[in-house]
């Protein structure tokens, strides 16, 4: 906001320059190119993840979501360790993917940050603060929201009850895939990692010859890993 002449509304902050600013939000079908949400949504993330560098700021909103559950989570999953490993941009990255919190809890270059609310589960209300804070999101409130936009009472309850069946049956399913990792293999992400720092030894891929930025990748990769096989 700064960078563009815009009022910061904040009592104090630290601000740098960026070399771009790249986006990825919203959800719409282009007819004329014959292209879906989801086709819109990957070029434009293709375009983000060739132009970003380390001083950019990158801004992507529910990756995903044009596509399956699994393989928008694992899209989603991918670009995020793109970018915080190797890419190094500064980057915002929203979704509603709650799983990818926890697969990435060990990694050294993201955080974990949610948008304040007020919730009253009795009368179903919720109010958005606007504030960025510390930690995970409880919920997505998807059912306040429902209710908040006027869906008929009966049918809120109800996807209350589905929605409640389908996160315990998902959160079984996602502990199950755990424990079957932790006890035959590494995650695929640190896998990756390995391949990634093999290829370097063997001089099949080449660091970016800023020496900043070589510093950082190695340096997280290090953390990352460390973290992964303790």
């Amino acid at each position: 906001m700064a960078q563009m002449g815009m009022f910061v509304p904040a009592r104090s902050a630290r601000l740098c320059p960026v070399d771009a600013i790249l986006t990825r939000m919203g959800a719409y079908d282009n007819m004329f190119s014959n292209s879906s949400t989801f086709k819109v949504e990957l070029d434009e993330c293709c375009k983000i993840m060739r132009d970003a560098t380390p001083k950019s700021f990158v801004i992507l909103d529910e990756l995903g979501r044009g596509t399956s559950t699994y393989d928008g989570m694992a899209i989603a999953g991918a670009v995020l360790h793109q970018l915080a490993t190797h890419t190094l941009s500064l980057a915002f990255f929203a979704t509603h993917y709650g799983s990818l919190t926890d697969d990435y809890a060990y990694h050294p270059n993201i955080r974990n940050m949610h948008m304040k609310t007020i919730v009253d589960d009795e009368k179903r209300a919720l109010v958005f603060l606007y504030k960025l804070i510390e930690g995970i999101a409880s919920s997505s409130f998807g059912t306040h929201v429902a209710n908040l936009a006027g869906v008929p009472l009966d049918v809120v309850e109800r996807a209350e009850a589905i929605s409640r069946d389908f996160a315990s049956k998902f959160k079984e399913k996602i502990e199950d895939k755990r424990k079957l990792s932790a006890s035959s293999r590494l995650p695929i992400d640190t896998q990756a990692d390995f391949a990634y720092l093999h290829k370097l030894a063997v001089g099949k891929c080449d660091l970016d010859v800023d020496v900043v930025r070589r510093r950082d990748v190695l340096k997280g990769l290090k953390i990352s890993i460390g973290r992964r096989i303790e």
